[in-house]
């Protein structure tokens, strides 16, 4: 999407961190201890998709409680809206006006004057994006039975060890609309875009997971230092399931470097250092090669009986935190993740899509005597080239 305002050289970040809630507590202590006047409210006073009139402003305490999923009267999940953390201007606050706490209401981006982008001041908003990282932000975390991949890959049960890895993950919505011309904005924006960077990691490495050996190491979207830590010390965690490469599962955790730094840090037996080179690097091209031709090969029961342990997880972790929740005999469990047939519906997308391109493909077609003609019409269109002008002699 083009992002330009006329009267301001506008720029705007916008990233999609893979976050834990420890992560976000660690966000907001951090600029509160920067900034002691910031105040926490919802997003759409400033975007008013939702209709809000901040007349009277409601701002937010805690922004972990805010995010954090609760069952509702009716069984499903609910929880926080999108929020917007701004520091206040020393002005605004000395007007003792909780409405200039929030800068201006109903923000235009794309056509606000210099003078409002400075009214909204310095500005971060987050949001959970999807019931995935929702998932992702109470840090669920599954362990298939040995049996079931034993049971889909035809693996002699006793040698499967009992793995973990989270159930789904999904990016934490940041975003910072900002003149770039604004030193005092500029600097927040530095700052958070700073504060966001160390705490998280982006790279990770595939293993195998019977063997343990490294196979190759990756870029990845930012995701969570704190849990890539875990992943270090803990045995046989791991970020998530590829699946199957020479015949055994493959599994995203911290590259072999990172876990040799970290496990001496947390005072651990340090695992051999690797030499440097000694793991084969996939480029991001041979990175989403390697995913189709490998994520696909995970039969889809399986697929269905990971997602099932991922829903009941989460139901359990929500329920626990949910003040004066009473777990039913019986309950109804909400489904964040599918547990129907999932790899055809996604064929059946993928066909609708080469279908189209097919049609596109057909219509677009030039056959070689149209093309022929159209040089030939091309060779022979007047240069509208100037003539240099003539010799004198």
């Amino acid at each position: 999407m083009t992002r330009i305002n006329p009267f301001v050289r506008m720029s705007w970040i916008e990233d999609y961190p893979y976050l834990v809630q420890q992560d976000v507590a660690t966000i907001e202590a951090e600029l509160r201890k920067l900034y002691p006047t910031l105040v926490m409210f919802p997003r759409s006073y400033h975007f008013h998709e939702l209709g809000d009139e901040p007349r009277k402003p409601t701002f937010i305490d805690n922004m972990v409680e805010n995010f954090m999923p609760k069952i509702g009267p009716g069984g499903g999940y609910y929880s926080g809206r999108a929020i917007a953390l701004r520091v206040p201007w020393p002005e605004d606050i000395a007007t003792g006006n909780p409405q200039r706490l929030i800068g201006r209401p109903h923000r235009r981006p794309f056509d606000d004057s210099k003078d409002a982008f400075r009214r909204f001041g310095r500005n971060v908003y987050f949001d959970t994006h999807t019931s995935h990282s929702e998932m992702l932000l109470c840090g669920i975390t599954i362990q298939p039975p040995a049996e079931l991949f034993a049971s889909c890959y035809d693996v002699p049960a006793k040698d499967m060890p009992s793995f973990r890895y989270l159930g789904a993950i999904d990016g934490f919505k940041v975003e910072m609309p900002y003149d770039t011309e604004d030193s005092e904005v500029v600097t927040f924006v530095k700052t958070v875009s700073s504060l966001i960077n160390r705490l998280t990691v982006r790279t990770a490495c595939l293993y195998d997971g019977i063997t343990k050996e490294p196979l190759a190491t990756c870029s990845h979207p930012r995701i969570s230092k704190n849990f890539s830590q875990r992943c270090a010390v803990e045995p046989n965690l791991y970020r998530g399931f590829f699946g199957i490469y020479r015949g055994h599962p493959a599994f995203l955790g911290p590259t072999p470097a990172q876990r040799w730094k970290w496990r001496r840090e947390f005072g651990l037996p340090a695992e051999p250092k690797p030499a440097a080179l000694s793991v084969p690097k996939f480029l991001p091209h041979e990175m989403l090669k390697w995913t189709r031709e490998n994520l696909v090969s995970v039969p889809n029961e399986f697929r269905v009986e990971e997602n099932k342990l991922a829903n009941r997880a989460m139901y359990d972790y929500v329920a626990a935190h949910t003040p004066g929740f009473v777990m039913p005999a019986d309950p109804v469990i909400p489904r964040i993740l599918a547990e129907t047939d999932i790899w055809s519906e996604v064929q059946r997308s993928a066909r609708e899509s080469l279908r189209r391109y097919a049609d596109i493909g057909e219509a677009a077609y030039v056959s070689p005597e149209q093309l022929e003609q159209r040089n030939a019409a091309l060779r022979r269109k007047p240069s509208r080239r100037k003539k240099p002008p003539a010799d004198p002699k």
